[in-house]
């Protein structure tokens, strides 16, 4: 059986943290699955997201 649950960024970093402090012999497959699952999430939610050109920025030494 498999439970599908929906967390934020913040908290699945906030459980990572905590399951980082564990054995990693009972945690590691845990903290591999969940990246697994979270980077292809995320790489499609930056794909999405629209494209903010860059600033340009002068250095104080450049605008004399």
């Amino acid at each position: 059986m498999a439970i599908n649950l929906e967390h934020s960024i913040e908290e699945i970093n906030l459980i990572l943290k905590h399951l980082g402090n564990g054995i990693y012999a009972e945690v590691g497959q845990l903290i591999a699955k969940i990246h697994g699952q979270a980077l292809p999430q995320v790489e499609a939610a930056k794909a999405a997201e629209p494209e903010v050109p860059a600033e340009t920025t002068v250095s104080p030494s450049e605008s004399q």
